[in-house]
Parts: structure tokens; sequence; C-alpha cells
């Protein structure tokens, strides 16, 4: 009788035994998933702060976005003024991140980018009827500058 008892006894602690080292192992698991995440968070925090994004790369995307916002609902009337004219750099060309200064192809596609906006036959054709009769001279010679700006990058 006592060695079934024992038995008994041995096979409940047996049991309690393996049910304790798998909530030990979960345990374990959770917290190295969790150590493994907020490293996973400071690489994405050290690489965010490594990795700033590039001045000319903001300002082409904003030169873009303005100018795609106005040609998708132009005024009814065009001033100077209410041209997107694009930001340039203080040297007077347009922002040009080193990647695509050196990478023939993606300055070839910059550039065709850029003269699908600022091309005068193309403002002339898109926007030709709605420039203001006093400012149209001035616009369009604005345009051949920045067209002349494009053609010597």
């Amino acid at each position: 009788l006592c060695d079934v008892d024992h038995v008994s006894a041995e096979a409940f602690g047996s049991k309690h035994q393996k049910r304790i080292d798998a909530e030990v192992r979960e345990r374990a698991a959770k917290a190295e998933r969790k150590k493994g995440d907020e490293g996973h968070k400071e690489k994405k925090q050290k690489k965010s702060k490594a990795d700033p994004p590039l001045p000319e790369m903001d300002m082409m995307e904003r030169n873009t976005a303005t100018f795609l916002a106005f040609r998708s609902s132009p005024p009814s009337t065009i001033t100077y003024d209410a041209m997107p004219w694009p930001a340039l750099t203080p040297s007077g060309s347009f922002p040009l991140p080193p990647t695509v200064a050196r990478t023939p192809s993606l300055l070839q596609h910059y550039k065709r980018q850029l003269y699908s906006m600022w091309h005068p036959d193309k403002i002339q054709q898109r926007f030709g009827q709605l420039l203001h009769a006093d400012d149209s001279e001035a616009i369009l010679k604005r345009v051949t500058e920045l067209a002349k700006v494009i053609n010597e990058m």
C-alpha cells in the first residue's frame, strides 16, 4: 500500500514538475522576446538617428508635391506670385541628393521629371489660357530660365 502511495506521489510530482518546467521555459522565452524587441527598437532608433533625411531630398519632394497640387487644381487666373516656383539651392540649381548626382540614370530620370513640370512648352500647354495677361511674359521668362538650369545639370 505504501508503494502505491509512493508511486502515486512520484507520478504526481513528475506531472507537477513538468508543468513547472514548462512555465519556467515559457517565462524565459517571453523575457527573451521582450529583450529582443527592446534591442530591435534600439536598432531602429539608432538607424533613424544615423540616417536623417537629406535636405535635398526634402526640397525635391516638396517642389514636386507643390507643383502637382497646383497642376491638379490651378487658380482661374495664374499670376506670377501664384506660380508654385521651386525652391532652389543657394547656388541657384535644383536640389540634388548625392546619390542622384552620382548616378547618371537617376539624374536623367530626375531631369525628365523636372522638364515635364518646368519646360516652357509644357507650361504654355497646361496653363497658357489661365496666365494673367500682365504676368504671362514674366512667367514664361522665369520658366525658360528654370529649363536652362535643368539643362545645365
